[in-house]
């Protein structure tokens, strides 16, 4: 090998430039097929059977660089992009000119690719900028900003969008494989001599088999590409028809039991401060503080179920539960009535719902469908609570947040059943509710939720008797 300096420092520096583009391209892309295929917790109502699944790096950390990474795959495109801006206006011209400036079949073909990678890229940045400065909808609880589309159109914007950026950058890297190699020896200083030209006939010879090789590894490579898109717009377009199956009509794409929708307003983001604040009598003060601590066993419990069992629906319906308390404790400092007990998992200021909680957690600790049959316990005990307590009341804010309570609990109580009859074959049986009441619940949840409920196996979900509420 002989070092060679034949590089002006102009061709030097744009190949820096595109080697630093090209290295945050592969990191940023390998992420984005990472969550191509192993998207969030409850991915088509928690049936994802790869999540939690480690690839490489634990998902938080392939999170940070599709996010990070990305944003300086943007930054580099940016300043490419204006290093070379007299060099895209020059084209432009030629191309629009009545001479039509030249430009062979191939220059015509070449810049067509550019444009379209560049197009492709614009919008997956700007989707991409759109989940970064918004976020997901972390259960329903970030609400969806609507900002030209909804959240869900802007996923499958950006999913398609990557698809076709990679798709043409590995076309467009293809064709310039010679003039990639061919300056990178040159950056480098080396030379591969080639005695009696033999690798150069070698390569030749073989030039049609690379050719072939890599048109079919281009073509397996996208169409791989292309069924993780279609499963991911498949499951988008689920979260927003509702079509069919336990999980495509309770949760959506992440498994959250049905929050952020019009049926189950209660992350306490409604305008409490227009409606009155009345005088509480005894009954109704301590309707709150029980309710609180309710929502809060049933935050712990589903949250030690999703510790103990690999179903996301626990952890997403445990924060769910969460804004239920965080709807309560409005109520209360409206009030001016203290938050009850200390907030640590497992420890209530009443004894009924502390026994409650110790029987519920150790039952449901030994399987998954014992898990199951206690969250739709606590989720039916909830359920003729919230009924018993509305009785009491008369003040308009408390009736609205209970019935917006009673709304997600019909909605978790459909979860539950509906997985429970997926995981085991068995029909869901009401543990403390009546059978007809419990078939009134379900009906209803389907049909105030816009989209939560079993889908069509609903009718199939419910037999035999109740025993009664204990």
């Amino acid at each position: 090998m002989e070092k060679v300096n034949s590089l002006s420092s102009r061709t030097r520096n744009n190949w820096i430039l595109d080697a630093g583009l090209f290295a945050s391209g592969v990191i940023a892309i390998l992420s984005g097929i990472y969550f191509l295929f192993i998207p969030s917790g409850g991915y088509q109502g928690g049936r994802n059977p790869w999540y939690g699944v480690t690839v490489l790096f634990e998902r938080e950390t392939w999170e940070w660089l599709h996010t990070w990474i990305g944003l300086a795959m943007v930054v580099i495109a940016l300043a490419h992009l204006l290093i070379h801006w007299k060099w895209v206006v020059g084209m432009l011209k030629r191309l629009t000119s009545r001479q039509g400036s030249g430009l062979n079949t191939n220059g015509r073909y070449n810049l067509a690719l550019n444009v379209s990678i560049a197009l492709c890229f614009f919008i997956c940045a700007v989707s991409g900028i759109y989940f970064l400065i918004f976020g997901s909808s972390e259960g329903g609880r970030n609400l969806d900003p609507m900002i030209l589309f909804s959240r869900g159109v802007w996923d499958v914007v950006h999913t398609w969008s990557s698809i076709l950026f990679i798709a043409a950058a590995l076309l467009h890297f293809s064709i310039h494989w010679g003039w990639v190699t061919k300056v990178t020896r040159k950056i480098f200083g080396v030379k591969v001599q080639n005695s009696n030209n033999t690798i150069e006939v070698v390569k030749k010879e073989n030039k049609m088999f690379k050719k072939a090789f890599g048109i079919g590894l281009l073509v397996i490579v996208v169409g791989l590409l292309a069924f993780g898109g279609i499963t991911r717009t498949f499951a988008a377009s689920e979260t927003f028809a509702g079509d069919e199956g336990y999980g495509n009509r309770f949760g959506g794409r992440d498994g959250t039991a049905g929050y952020g929708t019009s049926a189950d307003h209660s992350s306490g983001t409604y305008a409490l401060d227009s409606l009155p604040v009345g005088t509480l009598d005894q009954a109704e003060k301590d309707a709150l503080l029980y309710m609180y601590e309710e929502e809060k066993l049933a935050r712990d419990i589903y949250a030690l179920f999703a510790d103990l069992w690999d179903k996301p629906m626990f952890a997403n319906i445990s924060s769910a539960e969460q804004t239920h308390m965080d709807s309560v404790a409005a109520l209360l400092k409206r009030y001016d009535l203290p938050v009850p007990g200390m907030d640590i998992s497992g420890t209530y200021s009443n004894s009924d719902l502390q026994g409650l909680y110790d029987e519920l957690s150790a039952k449901g600790s030994a399987s998954l469908a014992d898990a199951l049959l206690v969250g739709g316990a606590i989720e039916e005990l909830d359920i003729l609570d919230l009924r018993e307590r509305l009785e009491l009341t008369n003040q308009t804010d408390i009736q609205t947040v209970f019935q917006n309570l009673l709304s997600g609990s019909y909605n978790h109580l459909n979860a539950f059943s509906s997985v429970f009859l997926v995981e085991t074959g068995a029909i869901y049986t009401p543990q403390y509710m009546s059978q007809t009441d419990f078939n009134a619940v379900i009906t209803e949840g389907i049909q105030t939720s816009g989209g939560y409920g079993s889908g069509t196996n609903s009718g199939n979900c419910y037999g035999g008797g109740g025993r009664g509420r204990r």
